[in-house]
């Protein structure tokens, strides 16, 4: 599922996460385990992050590619915190997991052995992911080899509009 917050809402939940010496991230987290926690998942709550990085000793530094490692944030949401204890509980947590996240997740799940289920991601049923960095633009210019007679270019390059069109001449 997929939810996107307008710029002024994000900049809001962002500036009272900070308020409280917690990041946006952080906040919506804390948002996700208290609707999981009401919709009955229990007051012990994992939830995954993927996170971006090679790692300091991972031996990949002559290597090539996108390089993500699953963090499992765990989250207590017993006794019914009020939001900024709930707050609270995930920022400690999320600094906890961020500070061990070198560790590959594959290790952890080697480690503990946990019991797996098919077409189930172990440790974890739910992953925040957020997404905050700027739509990338792409407009290069096409070299002559590459152009097609009757064809050209109908927009810049990007995600969404990556076109070609027969000329009309």
């Amino acid at each position: 599922m997929v939810r996107r917050l307008d710029r002024s809402t994000a900049a809001a939940v962002a500036a009272a996460a900070r308020a409280q010496g917690a990041t946006l991230f952080m906040a919506l987290h804390a948002a996700l385990a208290a609707v999981l926690d009401l919709a009955g998942a229990g007051p012990d709550l994992a939830v995954g992050a993927p996170v971006a990085g090679r790692g300091a000793d991972s031996g990949a530094d002559d290597a090539v590619g996108f390089f993500v490692n699953m963090l499992v944030l765990r989250t207590d949401t017993g006794g019914d915190p009020a939001p900024r204890e709930l707050l609270r509980r995930v920022r400690a947590c999320d600094l906890g997991a961020f500070a061990h996240q070198e560790l590959p997740y594959e290790q952890v799940v080697e480690a503990l052995n946990p019991p797996r289920l098919p077409g189930r991601q172990p440790f974890t049923e739910v992953v925040l992911v957020l997404q905050n960095n700027a739509a990338a633009v792409a407009a290069l210019p096409v070299p002559n080899r590459w152009r097609a007679p009757g064809w050209r270019c109908c927009a810049p390059a990007t995600p969404a509009s990556n076109c070609w069109s027969r000329s009309r001449s």
